[in-house]
């Protein structure tokens, strides 16, 4: 039965990514980068790759695909769905960044903010972070779409995410939709000792208020939290 049901993950995995092709692009035109906002605490997720090297993670907001290179250098086995609208234009945003040192330091070194931004005002949000995950095309699959729409598609495919990372909108509906479609996922994600603007731990609030009805542990380290 083991067996059965691993065909059908893997034919939902190639069904994904059949539906779901990298664009068109000159691959190597612009040198690659790794902006991961990377607020501590990644390695809980990392632990948990190590424990299930061949495994699937679905990361809901892949930005420009730092995080996600750091989860597939976790394991040269593990496949991820990258979920991402890849909508708009990044580049008036990560130029700003050259006046917030908290930004900067995650600046891969010897890079200037500026020609990256540069390149996503040429080439657009979503062929900059394919081109950063490259070497990862036969593991990674770009998914533009927006969640929590996306578990419902996944679950029809038969693929069975052992990972969910969420950095996206701060809301619940991402915890309750990966939940209601995947109870046996990991979930975990960013954006702990994120504040709006009153002030509010907005996603650590979600994450607490879901643990209580679900009976869940939190771990939380930094930026990143895990539930048990």
């Amino acid at each position: 039965m083991a067996e059965v049901a691993n065909t059908g993950v893997m034919q939902g995995w190639g069904a994904l990514q059949r539906d779901n092709p990298w664009p068109e692009f000159e691959w190597g035109s612009v040198e690659s980068f790794s902006l991961a906002l990377d607020g501590g605490g990644r390695h809980l997720v990392t632990d948990k790759i190590k424990e299930n090297p061949d495994g699937i993670l679905v990361e809901i907001g892949t930005f420009l695909g730092g995080s996600a290179i750091r989860w597939l250098n976790a394991s040269d086995r593990l496949r991820v769905i990258g979920v991402d609208p890849w909508g708009g234009n990044w580049g008036p945003y990560v130029e700003q960044m050259k006046t917030h040192p908290s930004f900067l330091k995650h600046l891969p070194e010897g890079r200037d903010i500026l020609e990256i931004a540069s390149a996503i005002r040429k080439h657009g949000n979503f062929c900059i972070a394919l081109n950063n995950l490259r070497k990862f095309k036969d593991r990674f699959i770009p998914v533009r779409q927006k969640s929590p729409d996306v578990f419902d598609d996944l679950k029809r495919r038969g693929i069975k995410p052992d990972i969910i990372y969420i950095d996206a909108f701060k809301t619940p509906e991402d915890l309750d939709a990966a939940f209601a479609a995947f109870p046996n996922a990991v979930l975990c994600g960013d954006d702990w000792d994120w504040r709006n603007e009153e002030g509010v731990f907005q996603m650590r609030d979600n994450v607490n208020r879901f643990s209580q009805k679900h009976r869940k542990e939190v771990v939380a380290v930094g930026a990143t939290w895990l539930l048990k």
